[in-house]
């Protein structure tokens, strides 16, 4: 779709070049979710007529201004990279329209590359995904790590991850908003983040902006995160409060739980490996974000992986019995797995305990 844009707006742009404070450069954290660290900020521009970043940009590809002024917030951005704290690195956003310019080149060759992420933003289609990688390694042989920024967002998807190999992959916020209430987003961003992980790469989540959906990306495997309830973009490198996010990522989902169920819970070891548990009696089979595959059951001279029936911690122990009962008759006694909203084990419930609960009831 074309946009039209006001002749106004093309001055505008020209006279930033001739007016550099009408382009300010803020600075938004990256953090770790396991530690909560900042392990860097991306540079972010924001303009004087107070116009979005992308429509600013958007209206300077369409007078052919495009690749003048984003080299512009690049230089702009790497003016602040002496005062980075030490340690971290710096994500700037480049388009694969100017990966390969000379200009591009000699600002970047510049400076230090190891304490740059490039993000590479693919806001109009790329023709030549070999040639962007090609040009990419420039920088990556000097230490430069490289991003994709926005996936989902843009317009070649997946195949410009498969092309570059990216160190880092960012998430697009339609991705991550409302997550913690979306099994089909957890099931596309876990499916996401096991691809990344394949090739050695890792997952930022972008656009978090509440603590249920840091806890969610987190459980489902993104390593960092950025968004507003982490920091807002801001000039300078601002602080993070590094426990607040630990929390957020490391907090207990509220479940709500049967007061009949609960005391009949069984805590049993879990693994990824049955070999773990070969010495239990008993034990479940679970994947990475510790939903259960399997039921373990342990004899004297091994073990028996079975198919598990899931029950999730709120239910009644009369629900609980009903699925126990209508399973094929040579499973009916095996335990059930009860697992939180989340479907993470919880324990396992055995069948005798619920029929023993119904006897009592009676």
């Amino acid at each position: 779709m074309t946009v039209a844009y006001d002749t106004s707006l093309a001055e505008y742009i020209v006279g930033v070049f001739d007016n550099p404070s009408e382009l300010a450069i803020v600075n938004q954290p990256i953090v770790n979710l396991e530690s909560g660290q900042v392990v860097g900020y991306e540079s972010l521009a924001r303009f004087g007529n107070g116009m979005s970043p992308e429509r600013v940009f958007g209206a300077a590809d369409s007078f052919g201004l495009g690749k003048d002024l984003e080299l512009f917030a690049v230089d702009a951005a790497l003016k602040s990279l002496p005062w980075l704290p030490s340690g971290l690195r710096m994500h700037v956003n480049v388009s694969p329209t100017i990966v390969g310019a000379p200009e591009l080149r000699q600002l970047l060759l510049n400076h230090d590359l190891s304490r740059l992420v490039l993000e590479l933003t693919e806001h109009v289609p790329v023709v030549d995904y070999g040639r962007v990688a090609s040009e990419l390694a420039v920088f990556r042989n000097r230490g430069a790590r490289i991003a994709v920024d926005d996936l989902g967002s843009g317009y070649g998807g997946l195949e410009i991850v498969i092309a570059t190999r990216p160190e880092l992959v960012k998430l697009d916020r339609s991705f991550v908003a409302g997550i913690d209430k979306s099994s089909s987003q957890c099931n596309v961003m876990a499916s996401l983040i096991r691809f990344v992980s394949g090739f050695g790469g890792a997952v930022i989540a972008e656009g978090v902006e509440t603590t249920a959906e840091i806890e969610q990306v987190s459980r489902l495997g993104a390593r960092y995160a950025q968004g507003y309830v982490i920091g807002m973009p801001r000039p300078g490198f601002s602080p993070v409060d590094a426990a607040a996010v630990v929390r957020a990522a490391k907090q207990t989902r509220r479940v709500m739980y049967g007061a009949d169920l609960v005391d009949l819970i069984e805590r049993v070891p879990v693994a990824r490996d049955t070999a773990v548990l070969s010495g239990s009696a008993l034990g479940v089979v679970v994947d990475v974000y510790r939903r259960p595959l399997l039921l373990w059951v342990g004899w004297e001279n091994g073990g028996r992986a079975l198919p598990c029936t899931e029950v999730e911690i709120g239910s009644s122990t009369d629900i609980c019995r009903r699925l126990a009962v209508n399973r094929m008759p040579s499973h009916r006694l095996d335990p059930l797995v009860v697992v939180d909203g989340s479907r993470r084990t919880v324990g396992v419930l055995r069948v005798e305990s619920l029929l023993a609960e119904s006897d009592t009831m009676s």
